[in-house]
């Protein structure tokens, strides 16, 4: 049956009419296609606002799937447990103090607080923001933990990866510290000369790339690095 359609069809074909169609279909393609350009093109020229970027963005990405699982509570706490090396029980260590790095208390300064408000990043979840008195409040030890399905078998705690949500207030409170710290330690010269990571400015691939060298310079002239 399937050579007799075959034979029919190449005894009715026609290389004019085929190739005509052709020229109409790619045609057609263009024309699509060019609508599509125009269109997308008139649709960022419309945007004004980094929401509207992001809209953008995710209308061609695949849209979440819900992820329902019977994982129990206690299921979670011991995973996060066990991921983050935590442990339920606290243990207060010894408390040293360096006389030299020992300030008078300052008040935070606003500069202080509009930098850090600056090195926050845009669009994060924040947490409890309440502060009443001048200790730490609770709340702001207090982190919210959310799971996050990776891939796998959804039943699987190990196959989550948690986002920790945080008091707003905290974060900028952090970063004053942090910002008082590294210029404590940056001005005295607490952090080795080779300490690149973590550092402002500084690379661990500088680091490689100077030990690459001198090993390949060590090689050349054949003689030893220490």
């Amino acid at each position: 049956m399937v050579k007799i359609a075959l034979k029919k069809w190449r005894k009715g074909f026609q290389p004019k009419v085929y190739l005509q169609k052709k020229r109409e279909w790619k045609k057609h393609c263009w024309k699509t296609e060019q609508a599509f350009k125009e269109t997308e093109e008139a649709e960022l020229r419309n945007i004004k606002r980094e929401n509207d970027v992001w809209k953008y963005l995710n209308k061609s990405r695949k849209k979440r799937i819900k992820i329902e699982n019977n994982i129990k509570e206690n299921d979670w706490l011991q995973h996060f447990i066990n991921l983050l090396e935590g442990s339920e029980e606290k243990c207060l260590g010894e408390r040293r103090i360096n006389e030299e790095c020992m300030k008078e208390d300052e008040k935070i300064s606003v500069e202080e607080i509009k930098r850090a408000l600056k090195s926050l990043k845009k669009k994060k979840a924040d947490g409890f923001d309440v502060w009443n008195g001048e200790g730490l409040p609770d709340d702001w030890k207090t982190g919210v933990i959310a799971p996050l399905f990776k891939k796998g078998d959804p039943e699987l705690t190990k196959n989550y990866r948690g986002i920790s949500l945080l008091s707003t207030a905290y974060k900028i409170y952090t970063e004053v510290l942090r910002g008082r710290l590294e210029k404590e330690v940056e001005e005295k010269g607490l952090i080795p000369e080779g300490q690149a990571g973590f550092r402002k400015g500084r690379s661990t691939i500088d680091n490689i790339f100077i030990l690459s060298h001198i090993v390949q310079k060590a090689k050349k002239t054949k003689k030893t690095i220490y």
